[in-house]
């Protein structure tokens, strides 16, 4: 994952004092990786629950799936999404690194399966196709 999308999440989780470097390492290091930092920053903005690692459906109490991409050449790759079809609602923050951007896509898994009838184990949120049926379920929260 691109620096800047774990850098969206150390600034915009209250857990941090802003400015404090020991702060942001702390969170870094207590979260290991991307997923689980975008996964402890939706937590805290849904006011939800973590489920249990290794939960299948969903990883919010709200039943609320928390996905991260990030982009290379023309594509921003969603992977993981097959048993997803158990959430109310999948949360995908990405960075795509040709725009600049981080971008957040808030969809339902019928939404999903609205496309081709099926819940794909991977989706291209960066293709045409995609932007263009799901362009008022994006929303742009930071450029770089």
């Amino acid at each position: 994952m691109s620096n800047e999308l774990n850098k969206y999440l150390i600034e915009n989780t209250t857990t941090i004092n802003k400015g404090r470097i020991n702060d942001a390492l702390d969170f870094l290091l207590e979260n290991g990786n991307t997923s689980e930092m975008a996964e402890k920053y939706y937590a805290e903005k849904r006011n939800a629950e973590l489920m249990p690692p290794c939960f299948k459906g969903y990883d919010l109490s709200d039943k609320t799936e928390i996905k991260t991409a990030n982009s290379y050449e023309a594509t921003i790759n969603v992977r993981g999404l097959k048993n997803k079809y158990l959430a109310d609602l999948i949360i995908i923050i990405y960075n795509d690194e040709k725009n600049k951007v981080i971008g957040e896509i808030t969809i339902t898994p019928d939404d999903i399966k609205k496309v081709d009838g099926t819940m794909p184990a991977n989706i291209n949120v960066g293709s045409k196709d995609f932007r263009k049926d799901f362009a008022d379920k994006t929303k742009i929260l930071a450029t770089y």
